[in-house]
């Protein structure tokens, strides 16, 4: 645990004036049991020069065969500067959860996004570009007593597809979009963990996600994302009504 709170000290204290094309989202481990499980959990997210928040939703819908569903949007940069931009991605997938014993969570998902980056430099120079993103992603969630602990794999396929690119905007960012039309679709993986404290129906999650890519920096790509966010068991409270009917 002790490297992963350097790394986010690091994260906080250093950051650069950059425009990004790409952040990664959460790799969300949910932690599904049984049948009808439900999770949904909402959460502030920052990056190097960004912030904005996150929603999850996952639900067992049988014995195995799982749903999740994901969506962030982020802005950052300085108005004032005329140098802002902004982002989203909402993806959805379907996968399997394997309960291991009475406390751990196995989940592999496979999934589809579309999301958009756009930026505004000076002299109302803009740049926008959209992309899918296809995955597949394989997590595993513990708890013990009042901890839970998750952490997980992604292998994501990014692929940009349109763009609309206003060429007065300069260097670097005009060889960053030029290198993406070259290079998409992108191939790399994400790992995340994450740390929970509380009890059902209401966990309190700190996490964190890295990019493994060498060419990150070069193509405009935010590397991490780490935030803090409330994780509710919604299947908690439908049970608890049917349990109190039956009495």
């Amino acid at each position: 645990m002790l490297p992963w709170i350097l790394f986010l000290l690091m994260l906080l204290l250093g950051c650069a004036c950059n425009s990004y094309y790409y952040a990664p989202n959460t790799v969300h481990t949910p932690h599904l049991m049984e049948r009808h499980n439900a999770v949904a959990s909402a959460g502030g997210l920052r990056g190097p020069e960004f912030s904005g928040f996150e929603v999850h939703g996952s639900y067992a819908l049988s014995r195995r065969l799982a749903l999740m569903v994901n969506h962030m949007e982020l802005r950052g940069g300085n108005p004032a500067q005329e140098r802002w931009g902004k982002g989203r991605l909402m993806e959805g997938a379907l996968g399997m959860y394997f309960p291991t014993g009475d406390a751990t969570s196995n989940t592999l998902f496979f999934g589809w996004g579309a999301g958009s980056a756009f930026n505004q430099f000076p002299k109302e120079s803009k740049a926008t570009l959209q992309f899918h993103r296809y995955f597949g992603q394989y997590g595993i969630s513990v708890e013990h007593n009042a901890l839970r602990f998750g952490t997980g794999a992604r292998l994501n396929y990014l692929q940009y597809r349109k763009g609309w690119i206003d060429y007065r905007l300069g260097e670097p960012d005009i060889s960053k979009i030029e290198l993406i039309e070259e290079r998409s679709p992108l191939i790399f993986p994400e790992l995340s963990v994450s740390l929970s404290m509380g009890s059902r129906p209401v966990w309190v999650s700190l996490f964190a996600t890295l990019m493994e890519y060498n060419a990150a920096e070069e193509l405009g790509l935010a590397t991490h994302t780490f935030g803090l966010s409330l994780t509710f068991q919604m299947d908690h409270f439908w049970r608890a009504e049917r349990a109190s009917k039956i009495k």
